[in-house]
C-alpha cells in the first residue's frame, strides 16, 4: 500500500468516499483520485465498501472476481479491481446523498426493471453502465428537487400561507 494512504474504520452511516472507502487522507482531487486508483487502493476498502452498501465481503469479491483468500496479506488492490470499487463507491454514496444510506445500499443490489431486471452494482462493470447508473442517480436527484419545488408552491398557494383563518387550526 503506498506510504501516504492511512486508513480508518468506516462509520456505519458512511456517505463521503473518504468513510466508504475508510482513507484517512483522501486524495485532493480527480488526478490524485486517479493515480491513488491506479496504484491500487488499500485492500481494506473492499471490506468498507462491503459494509456500507450492506453485502458480504464474498459478494463484493466475487463481483470483483477476486478470490477472497489471494487477498490475505495483499496490501492494495489492482488497477481493474481498485476502479471497478471505486466505481461502486461512488455510485452508492451519490445515491446515499438522494436517499439515505440504507436504501442506497438496497438499491445498487436490487434488481431494476429499467436496466433490464439487472441491479445497478452488475452495470457498473462496464463504463457505458456506469454512464447509465450515473444518469439513473442524477434524475433521483432532478425528481427531488421537482417534489420540493412542488411542495413549496403548494404551501404558498395553502390558504394558511394566504392568512384565511378559517383553515388555520384552533388554538
Amino acid at each position: 500500500m503506498p506510504s501516504n494512504v492511512k486508513l480508518r474504520l468506516v462509520p456505519k452511516r458512511a456517505t463521503s468516499l473518504k468513510q466508504v472507502l475508510a482513507l484517512k487522507d483522501p486524495p485532493a482531487g480527480g488526478l490524485a483520485w486517479h493515480a491513488l486508483i491506479e496504484t491500487g487502493l488499500p485492500t481494506m476498502s473492499l471490506y468498507t465498501v462491503a459494509k456500507a452498501i450492506g453485502v458480504t465481503d464474498k459478494y463484493l469479491t466475487n463481483f470483483l472476481e477476486i478470490d477472497l483468500k489471494a487477498l490475505k496479506g495483499k496490501e492494495t488492490l489492482g488497477r481493474i479491481e481498485s476502479d471497478l470499487l471505486f466505481a461502486v463507491a461512488r455510485a452508492y454514496t451519490r445515491a446515499a446523498t438522494r436517499m439515505g444510506t440504507e436504501q442506497a445500499g438496497v438499491w445498487l443490489v436490487t434488481p431494476q426493471a429499467v436496466l433490464g431486471d439487472r441491479a445497478p452494482i452488475d452495470a457498473l462493470r462496464t463504463r457505458m453502465g456506469t454512464e447509465y447508473v450515473s444518469g439513473l442517480i442524477n434524475q433521483m436527484g432532478q425528481r427531488s428537487q421537482k417534489a420540493h419545488i412542488g411542495d413549496d408552491a403548494r404551501r404558498a398557494m395553502a390558504p394558511e400561507a394566504n392568512g384565511n383563518e378559517a383553515s388555520m387550526p384552533a388554538v
